[in-house]
């Protein structure tokens, strides 16, 4: 299934069909998506061509689900460009990220089905800065320790902890797009 691609229109329908929405509300759900793509929420490393919709691989239609998903459930966009600067790894246009391939990496988890987590920590000291992780829950090191030293004495803390369940956004998606297979 890793080489299936979808534009973000047949996303968006595909969110929209599971949610159980109408058609002006399908085209709503579009316009916000293509205002996050145009925003550089939702992030491909595909190039754009003139006349021609972007095609999304699967990777990016699974990091897409998310950031749809994080900004329907009220999630503010600095959650969505954290997660893409830490779980991200494109370099084109105005969208550079230093992140790793997390959705690339995970990838065949997500499609086998197996939980797999984004971790989204927001730690208030030595300074504010958010954290982000993708994983399967033992890997996410989720205990009910919320502060921590680092090798130089810094205590951070961590004041909220957002748990994202990609597998379980994700394939339903998948399966809306592509069928079982």
């Amino acid at each position: 299934m890793t080489d299936h691609t979808a534009t973000l229109r047949q996303i968006t329908d595909a969110i929209a069909t599971l949610r159980g929405k109408d058609d002006e509300e399908r085209d709503r759900l579009y316009s916000r998506a293509r205002t996050m793509r145009d925003r550089g929420l939702i992030l491909t490393a595909s190039h754009r061509s003139q006349g021609r919709e972007i095609q999304y691989s699967a990777a990016d239609i699974a990091a897409a689900v998310v950031a749809i998903t994080i900004s329907l459930n009220g999630g503010s966009t600095g959650q969505i460009e954290a997660i893409n600067r830490d779980l991200r790894d494109i370099g084109i246009g105005f969208s550079k990220t230093q992140g790793y391939p997390a959705f690339e990496a995970h990838l065949n988890a997500i499609m086998a089905g197996e939980g797999v987590f984004i971790r989204f920590d927001i730690l208030s000291h030595p300074w504010e800065q958010t954290c982000a992780k993708m994983g399967k829950w033992v890997d996410l090191n989720i205990n009910p320790q919320f502060a921590t030293f680092d090798a130089e004495n810094n205590l951070f803390v961590i004041t909220q902890t957002n748990l994202f369940p990609v597998t379980t956004l994700v394939q339903p998606i998948f399966s809306a797009l592509f069928g079982q297979e």
